[in-house]
């Protein structure tokens, strides 16, 4: 392994936790109709130029559970004097991006190109029930026939 590159990104899960956050810290984008938030911005370079660095770009990611739903902050950071902000915030622009489309799509139970259902449950969810995808497809129409008569 010693022979192997080194990673240039660094991540590091911090975990989820229950709570609320002071208003002025949620300068948040609501990605209407899902079950995360994007926090504001946070990017940002510095650090001294000195100290010595293990990754290029460090990310550090956290979940916090809030009245609207999960909230997704990112903080991404690199040593200014290895990475220029531009460089840095385009990748992290393109990650929020991605996510966001990530979310969006699996936010639809129909593919809005072709019209074919998407998402759902497979039998593999269920491994104490000897269930068939057509079985469980029936089962979740039936279900949301149901829950729309209510």
């Amino acid at each position: 392994l010693a022979a192997l590159p080194t990673a240039q990104i660094g991540f590091n899960y911090l975990g989820r936790f229950p709570g609320q956050q002071n208003q002025s810290d949620r300068d948040q984008r609501s990605v209407e109709h899902h079950a995360w938030q994007t926090a504001g911005d946070g990017a940002r370079g510095g650090g001294g130029d000195r100290i010595p660095v293990i990754h290029a770009l460090e990310v550090m990611g956290v979940v916090h559970d809030l009245p609207d739903g999960p909230q997704l902050t990112l903080i991404v950071s690199w040593p200014s004097g290895l990475l220029a902000e531009s460089a840095a915030r385009s990748l992290a622009d393109g990650w929020a991006a991605m996510l966001t489309g990530l979310a969006t799509h699996t936010s639809h139970t129909t593919d809005t190109d072709t019209g074919i259902g998407i998402g759902g449950h497979t039998p593999s969810d269920f491994p104490l029930v000897d269930i068939s995808q057509s079985e469980l497809d029936e089962f979740e129409a039936t279900a949301q026939q149901m829950d729309e008569g209510a």
